[in-house]
């Protein structure tokens, strides 16, 4: 079973990457992004997917400076994209 780690207002939690997949992606101005479709793991840091309805996929950082929360309860994802990380 793999993890990550993502930090939010309350800290850091560590949680079953699987329960990822599906999340759906939107920015911190309320665009919805797309759809979380897998996860990469890298050396450094895991990579989230993230499928785009007619444009191609984009990868995602798993970092605190992208990922600003997850919403279990609403399988919503909030990031807040790098420069031209999703253009």
């Amino acid at each position: 079973r793999r993890h990550t780690r993502f930090r939010n207002v309350t800290g850091v939690q560590t949680c079953a990457l699987p329960i990822f997949l599906g999340l759906t992606v939107v920015s911190t101005t309320g665009n919805t992004l797309g759809t979380l479709a897998d996860v990469l793991t890298t050396g450094a840091n895991d990579v989230y997917v993230l499928r785009r309805e007619g444009k191609p996929d984009a990868l995602i950082p798993a970092i605190p400076d992208v990922i600003r929360s997850v919403d279990l309860a609403t399988r919503t994802m909030t990031i807040e994209p790098l420069p031209g990380l999703i253009d």
